[in-house]
């Protein structure tokens, strides 16, 4: 009999401790599922109906999204925006995340979400998505397309001699462990999907150019085009079959070798300068 009391009295003890610590886990994972506006200091850019362009501030620098507001809740649709415009009364947004067509006056909107950020688009009512690019209607995929980049996606970096795509694809200078400076190409995005990993995708650079919104980039591993507009990613790997240790996006191109670049860009990367050693 006993024993049976000590039992009632120990179980509803233990779970009145463990509530709280199942309530925060749950906040977490709720938080991390769905796409609630994230950071401090929010205010709105521009407002269109229920969308809104807002600035807001993390640990690490000042940044943008798209958010929609209906029946009092308020959804990220995309994140990171580095561009947006208005063109015959619609509002046409591109960010890391995604990219989105809206119409302010119906409230119809078509949102584009970037495979690795599926959470975008999600709690959205109203909101059609499309999972290309390709599937916005040919006006809107023009204007998509002609967006200048206007605001970084990506934390700056000082060490960073030249940057592409609101700061995705970036030259750094490093220090080696035998005391040589050398130049790397990295990935911006891959790095914000795995923090504090830095996503190599040519290390050794002995030359670059950025011309015209394209960045040529030469390395004793190969070669890269990566242009600022459209999804046009293209990296060549002298040695192709050793590459398992690039974490390479699902947007850059593989190639074998330097004839599988367009002729325009293959003569600009052949006339870059050679070195040895950087």
């Amino acid at each position: 009999m006993g024993r049976m009391i000590l039992s009632k009295r120990f179980w509803p003890a233990i779970l009145l401790l463990w509530l709280p610590l199942v309530l925060l886990l749950a906040v977490l994972v709720l938080r991390d599922l769905l796409p609630l506006p994230q950071g401090a200091h929010r205010y709105d850019v521009y407002v269109a109906g229920d969308f809104a362009i807002n600035s807001y501030r993390t640990p690490k620098g000042q940044y943008y999204d798209l958010t929609m507001t209906r029946e009092g809740r308020t959804v990220v649709l995309v994140d990171r925006v580095y561009a947006y415009g208005k063109e015959t009364g619609l509002l046409y947004v591109r960010g890391v995340t995604g990219a989105a067509a809206i119409d302010p006056r119906t409230g119809a909107c078509t949102l584009y979400t970037e495979e690795y950020f599926p959470k975008y688009g999600r709690l959205a009512p109203g909101v059609q998505r499309i999972y290309s690019l390709n599937s916005f209607s040919q006006e809107d995929r023009a204007q998509l397309n002609q967006l200048t980049e206007r605001y970084a996606a990506y934390p700056a970096s000082a060490d960073a001699l030249a940057t592409l795509g609101c700061g995705r694809f970036r030259i750094q200078q490093v220090t080696g462990k035998d005391g040589y400076r050398r130049l790397q190409l990295i990935d911006g995005l891959a790095q914000e999907l795995d923090q504090g990993y830095t996503v190599r995708l040519l290390r050794d650079v002995q030359s670059y150019l950025l011309l015209e919104d394209v960045l040529y980039v030469r390395s004793r591993e190969g070669y890269a085009c990566l242009r600022a507009t459209g999804e046009n990613f293209i990296l060549a790997y002298d040695d192709y079959g050793s590459k398992i240790y690039y974490s390479l996006m699902p947007d850059i191109e593989i190639e074998r070798n330097l004839s599988a670049f367009p002729i325009p860009d293959r003569w600009v990367l052949q006339n870059l300068w050679f070195a040895d050693r950087v």
